[in-house]
């Protein structure tokens, strides 16, 4: 095939929408795995230890844009923890991704360390899009904390 056939082809993709589709479906796709892999990894084995399950009960994902969405231009797949829930929103989701420094009453700072489940799980998901549109769908499936 040469440049200016796949060129063609390209443009006739895109123009009935069938390359939009395929993007949005691998990138839906994606983050479906990265919301399984986020929710194994706020089970037990880790550190973070399961007493309620609300904080694995929070953890959502999904895509915006393209198609069916709203805005005609970019689609992006998103992987979130911490929203409202059946019982309250669960503040501490960001607090595990991302690590917390205040200051104590006793002079002095604690420190909660970064436990990321939802960082890794999207790296991983990245890592298993099809070769063809892993450098193109990497940069639009992203942590929403």
């Amino acid at each position: 095939m040469t440049f200016d056939d796949f060129q063609q082809r390209l443009e006739e993709a895109s123009t009935g929408g069938q390359l939009k589709l395929l993007v949005r479906q691998t990138l839906h796709g994606a983050a479906k795995q990265a919301e399984r892999a986020a929710k194994l990894r706020t089970t037990g084995g880790n550190p973070l230890h399961v007493q309620t399950g609300r904080l694995r009960a929070s953890i959502r994902s999904g895509v915006r844009g393209g198609v069916r969405g709203g805005n005609k231009g970019a689609i992006e797949g998103w992987l979130r923890a911490g929203g409202q829930g059946r019982k309250g929103q669960v503040k501490y989701a960001a607090v595990h991704e991302l690590g917390l420094t205040i200051p104590n009453p006793w002079g002095g700072l604690t420190r909660m360390p970064k436990r990321p489940f939802l960082q890794p799980s999207i790296d991983e998901a990245v890592d298993q899009l099809p070769a063809a549109l892993a450098p193109l769908l990497a940069d639009a499936l992203k942590v929403d904390v």
